[in-house]
């Protein structure tokens, strides 16, 4: 039973509308659009092994994706995916790397080698342990849980070569193709035969942690020292992505290829939200969105039914795209 879905991170989704807002001479484009491909890959790895885990009997394991908790004052431990059965909890670190993985176990790194470039990573096998420590702890300091906690780190792609030239066993047991993910699930069934924790607690524990995950807010523009004034402004073409279009009466109209939108405004002030603020008033909505009138701003962000607080030229629209995201 999926409790918390995979969903696209904010993060992700922030990347994604700075990246497309920024001009191309910026200085600091070339580095958000590398974070983007970087963070695209790594979400289309995790999605990898969504497919795997519907085989799992729904009624016995409950999954939580992407999921942030506090460890401690101001640090914040995150888990890709979380099972909760129980016989055990099983915490799966994904990863999609290319090329060929080489886990060094005497020095406790990963070495990436593609097209005969070498690149060395932490072992992710330390950062799953840490992960269970983090768990083990956060669970007894609310549920007092004695359940055993597994991990594993899953490699998303087949076509990924992974190589363990000591042969340890840890690297052996710990590292895995997402293909072979319900086979291992099936080991650790009968590793764990008895069932110590009832299905009403599961439930309870999983309720409690979608209650305290806490998505990760990031200033984007901070991040990256980049100053508003250099985000382009305007309504985005839903057909060429030509920035901006035009307001005319009942719509958007693109110049560069004529397409008419309804609606095209809900995205530009989705990028709003994402890279500048939650909340707008008429003033900023009319500079965002290119409109040269009072009252058309008034009924478009009206249209949207967007609550709000204040009056006149003090109200401020909540921007609230996201909630529940």
């Amino acid at each position: 039973m999926i409790i918390k879905p995979r969903e696209m991170p904010k993060y992700l989704m922030q990347l994604e509308a700075l990246a497309s807002r920024l001009p191309i001479n910026q200085i600091k484009k070339e580095d958000v659009v590398k974070q983007l491909i970087n963070q695209r890959t790594g979400f289309n790895g995790e999605r990898s092994i969504n497919f795997p885990l519907i085989f799992l009997p729904q009624n016995d394991y409950f999954i939580l994706h992407n999921l942030r908790l506090l460890y401690q004052p101001n640090y914040y431990f995150q888990i890709d995916t979380l099972i909760l059965s129980g016989k055990f909890f099983l915490i799966i670190e994904v990863k999609n790397y290319f090329g060929t993985l080489i886990f060094e176990s005497m020095f406790d790194q990963l070495i990436r080698v593609t097209d005969e470039k070498e690149e060395g990573f932490e072992n992710p096998i330390l950062q799953v342990e840490r992960q269970s420590r983090q768990l083990k702890s956060y669970l007894s300091t609310h549920f007092f849980s004695t359940v055993p906690i597994e991990n594993l780190v899953v490699i998303s792609s087949p076509r990924t070569i992974l190589k363990n030239p000591s042969n340890s066993p840890l690297i052996s047991e710990k590292i895995i193709h997402s293909s072979k993910l319900p086979t291992k699930i099936i080991e650790l069934e009968n590793k764990y035969p008895n069932n110590i924790i009832a299905t009403k607690k599961i439930m309870s524990i999983s309720e409690k942690l979608l209650k305290e995950h806490t998505p990760d807010t990031k200033n984007i523009l901070e991040k990256f020292h980049i100053p508003e004034s250099d985000i382009l402004t305007g309504v985005r073409c839903t057909k060429c992505f030509h920035l901006p279009m035009k307001r005319i009466k009942g719509g958007w109209n693109c110049p560069a290829c004529n397409q008419i939108s309804i609606n095209a405004h809900f995205s530009a002030l989705k990028d709003y939200l994402l890279l500048i603020s939650n909340s707008i008033t008429n003033k900023e909505a009319r500079h965002f969105l290119h409109l040269n009138s009072d009252s058309t701003t008034k009924r478009l962000l009206k249209s949207m039914n967007l609550p709000y607080l204040g009056e006149n030229k003090g109200r401020k629209y909540r921007l609230n795209f996201l909630e529940n995201k």
